[in-house]
């Protein structure tokens, strides 16, 4: 992720066979510190007495033997968020692993509907549809995108507000959508001056459209259907499909029409409401009551 010659050269198959196979690389970039940044031990820190705590994590699979096997059998707690990853981790071993929801679904608790009206984001209070994308995970197709989204506002009589929620280097949402705005000058372009503009914008829609999980955690918050693009972002359909409903899935950008739109409506309006989003909310309080305590 920070040496940009590494991240060039383990996109091709032979060196990432080697890699792999010996971790070379990774031994000289972490420095002898750790070589999982995401997965480490409590030995990797000059701490005594250090508690590892996972909450609510994704991730995939793993060799049963490996390092970060033994990384995480060292957690005092390990929660996911998904039914994949809980899976991936207790198909070979005995972890101890409990599923619960991502902590971003709390958010509607502390900063609610009342405390979002005073963001004063600049839109105008109309019907709309936030739609998000990441730049490598658009489609192909920009034009005949915008064309089945703006099908699918006129059906609904829906506005279309585009606005990015990664702008850092590997997502760069707005790339994507100010390419899609200049086809389709009808939606609007909205550029976001803090993390709470997104947020009440996703509150205040009728639909989230997009490519990120957050993005859709934050709908599901605040009680909006929530829509993922891109049948290759597992992470992002397992966790729609582990807390709505297991019918839920993405949308290839080829099946983005009306008619599925809809169907994906009806089955979160089914699925999903204030007292499940509540019972959700309360196992993630639990979850993080059982790491202070713990």
């Amino acid at each position: 992720f920070i040496n940009k010659y590494f991240a060039q050269l383990i996109k091709k198959p032979f060196f990432k066979k080697i890699e792999n196979k010996f971790l070379i690389s990774k031994k000289i970039l972490s420095k002898s510190h750790t070589l999982y940044p995401y997965c480490f031990h409590p030995n990797d820190f000059n701490v005594k007495s250090l508690n590892i705590y996972y909450s609510s994590v994704g991730g995939g699979s793993y060799n049963k033997n490996s390092i970060l096997k033994k990384n995480l059998e060292a957690a005092k707690v390990l929660s996911v968020r998904d039914k994949r990853t809980l899976l991936n981790l207790t198909k070979n071993d005995e972890l101890i692993v409990k599923l619960v929801p991502d902590s971003a679904l709390l958010m509607s608790r502390y900063y609610n509907i009342t405390f979002l009206n005073k963001i004063n984001s600049r839109i105008i209070g109309k019907s709309y549809i936030f739609v998000q994308l990441g730049k490598k995970k658009g489609p192909e197709n920009i034009h005949l995108f915008g064309q089945h989204l703006k099908n699918i506002a006129k059906h609904l009589k829906k506005n279309v507000i585009l606005c990015p929620i990664g702008l850092a280097a590997g997502h760069e949402d707005h790339k994507i959508l100010k390419a899609l705005n200049l086809e389709f000058p009808e939606f609007l372009y909205f550029e976001p001056k803090n993390i709470f503009e997104i947020m009440e914008l996703i509150a205040k829609s009728d639909i989230y459209i997009g490519t990120s999980l957050h993005g859709a955690i934050t709908a599901m918050s605040f009680l909006k259907p929530a829509i993922g693009l891109n049948s290759d972002i597992i992470k992002l359909e397992n966790y729609l499909q582990t807390w709505i409903s297991e019918d839920y899935k993405n949308l290839s950008y080829n099946e983005l029409n009306y008619k599925n739109v809809i169907n994906l409506l009806n089955i979160f309006y089914e699925r999903y409401n204030k007292a499940k989003l509540l019972k959700q909310q309360q196992e993630i309080l639990s979850n993080i009551k059982n790491i202070i305590y713990s």
